[in-house]
């Protein structure tokens, strides 16, 4: 390969890069745990802002993070606990969707405004003060790891939803 060509191929990548960096949505998601709710080391792994494993799958809630890298942008989303195998889909009736089992996604749907959760009015616990939401109940993985999925889908396009334009989570819960 000349060094002509190595170049090209460079710029290539870098634009191309650039390119999907400016149609990706913005911001992430996190999990969470509630110490106020469910007391004290719930979480085994990680930080408030981004717990990676938990005692328990009742502890584990999202949350929208870090306003610097908030959820966005602002509008109504949904989520959906899945397996980590295979090719998950958030949708209700989705291969690999945990949730769906226990309510419909209109149960999991809430708002956005200014990169944080701004209002949620399911079945699901909400911490008013924090602005998290519960993700339980949820199925059991097969994973044997213990390990979930946490998508979160915007609704601006309507649903259901395209999988690849969700923002994802990988937690774990730990299993004895």
């Amino acid at each position: 390969m000349t060094l002509k060509s190595m170049i090209g191929a460079a710029a290539l990548a870098c634009t191309v890069g650039l390119v999907a960096a400016a149609f990706a949505e913005p911001g992430a998601v996190f999990t969470t745990f509630n110490t106020a709710v469910d007391g004290a080391n719930v979480c085994q792994k990680g930080s408030v802002i981004n717990c990676n494993i938990y005692k328990e799958k009742r502890f584990v809630w999202l949350n929208g993070g870090p306003l610097a890298n908030g959820l966005g942008p602002d509008g109504d989303y949904f989520f959906a606990v899945l397996e980590p195998s295979g090719q998950p889909n958030p949708n209700d009736g989705g291969l690999g969707n945990l949730s769906d089992n226990f309510d419909v996604y209109t149960n999991r749907t809430f708002s956005v405004i200014g990169g944080v959760v701004g209002e949620y009015t399911g079945s699901h616990g909400f911490d008013i003060d924090l602005l998290y939401i519960r993700l339980a109940p949820y199925g059991d993985t097969a994973n044997a790891g213990g390990g979930y999925i946490l998508a979160v889908c915007s609704l601006v396009d309507g649903y259901p939803v395209e999988p690849r334009d969700c923002k994802y989570d990988f937690f774990t819960v730990k299993t004895e």
